[in-house]
């Protein structure tokens, strides 16, 4: 009966598990930060159109008396007075307002790029928080592991202090061992914990939400040489995609800029009604603005103000590629250095630990051991265990970060 209850405990806890991709999606669905980053670009997109808009027409309704300030004095007996109805239209100078459109667009260019980061910032933070969590999830089966093989120990020595060979302090050490683990079980829970809150903050849960159980860990390979990452970042990076649609949003502000040397104009027409006795009028205007009246006080300071906001556009473009470059660079050495590690761990480390501890404590029962050595043995594998699974963890956080900056994904 017992056995059968575990075999379904077991199946109940794999059902349970949720994989990693699933609460990408999630967490891209649901995430706030990433909702809010795609409201900022759906705002920003609907700038584009009334940009490269014509201005608002005006419309004008005169009136004038001959004779007398009252309304329609001298209507009726003079040819100058009037009622007139007009219409306005201010026109840009031909080019300014695709530029205008062009420079929006940009803007909305670059905010789209912010949602792609602000997806990818929250995808490296729940990677990181899922693989810490299988990390903390695999520690404590080896610390619980562990307790159980001192708490048999505990008894041997209790049994060989009551037969005589052993002594108290035996008795002593391996209660004090087993209270150490209590403490590092304690320090997981309240790490799991911290973690459980953070995936659900990530992912927009509620405080009562079940907790997330990840899959165990294991070691993944990129598909692709360090070369072919490198030469895809510029591509795949949003925060690179951001800076050179700022880059070319500067370029347009620039021509704006160039364009704000020409005139604009203005274009009216007029209609004017007289008295019943005298014939209308029709009255075209056109006019210009002088743009060289301010050119040192307005055009000049625009221009260099321009030329200085596209240098510094793309001065943060080599900036951030340089620093993605390096970041890049940085999780590969971390990522071979790891793989090296995990080698030498699973080519006999981790073997020769649990080999010793198994036979130290076959020795102890026996009575040919000291508890001392068995003691050693047990921390002597449960910080290689651990060790091991700090490196894989460290690891696959690594490829995780990797695949957020240049698309490409791991596997087993």
């Amino acid at each position: 009966m017992k056995r059968i209850f575990l075999v379904l405990a077991l199946v109940s806890a794999t059902a349970a598990q949720t994989a990693l991709p699933q609460l990408m999606v999630e967490a891209e669905r649901n995430n706030p930060r990433i909702a809010a980053a795609e409201q900022a670009w759906r705002a920003a997109e609907q700038r584009v159109a009334p940009a490269g808009a014509l201005p608002d027409p005006q419309a004008t309704v005169q009136q004038m008396s001959v004779g007398s300030p009252l309304p329609f004095a001298g209507y009726t007996t003079n040819n100058f007075a009037y009622i007139g109805v007009g219409v306005s239209q201010d026109i840009p100078y031909p080019g300014k307002l695709k530029l205008r459109a062009q420079i929006a667009h940009s803007d909305a260019q670059a905010l789209r790029a912010a949602v792609a980061a602000a997806r990818r910032q929250v995808a490296e933070q729940v990677g990181a928080a899922y693989v810490q969590l299988a990390y903390l999830q695999q520690t404590r089966g080896l610390l619980q592991q562990q307790r159980t093989l001192l708490a048999a120990a505990e008894q041997l020595a209790e049994v060989r202090y009551r037969a005589g060979p052993g002594s108290q302090a035996d008795v002593l050490a391996a209660q004090l061992a087993q209270t150490e683990l209590l403490r590092d079980l304690a320090t997981q829970q309240q790490q799991q914990a911290a973690t459980q809150a953070e995936l659900r903050a990530l992912l927009n849960r509620t405080p009562g939400a079940p907790p997330v159980i990840p899959t165990a860990l294991a070691p993944t390979r990129l598909a692709a040489s360090d070369d072919q990452l490198l030469a895809m970042l510029p591509a795949a990076d949003p925060a690179l995609g951001g800076e050179q649609a700022r880059i070319a949003g500067a370029d347009h502000a620039v021509k704006l800029a160039h364009l704000n040397f020409r005139p604009d104009f203005n274009a009216q027409y007029m209609f004017q009604r007289t008295g019943p006795n005298f014939p209308a009028y029709y009255q075209w205007t056109v006019g210009m603005t002088l743009p060289f009246f301010h050119r040192r006080s307005r055009q000049q300071p625009e221009l260099q103000q321009a030329v200085a906001q596209r240098l510094e556009a793309q001065s943060d473009y080599q900036a951030e590629l340089q620093q993605e470059r390096y970041a890049l660079t940085n999780l590969l050495l971390t990522a071979h250095s790891d793989d090296q590690i995990l080698q030498i761990d699973q080519g006999g480390l981790l073997t020769q630990a649990r080999a010793r501890w198994a036979a130290a404590l076959a020795a102890y029962r026996d009575g040919r051991g000291e508890l001392a050595d068995l003691l050693l043995a047990g921390q002597q594998e449960l910080a290689i265990e651990q060790q091991y699974w700090h490196t894989l963890a460290e690891h696959e956080t690594a490829l995780d970060q990797i695949t957020a900056l240049t698309g490409v994904a791991h596997a087993l």
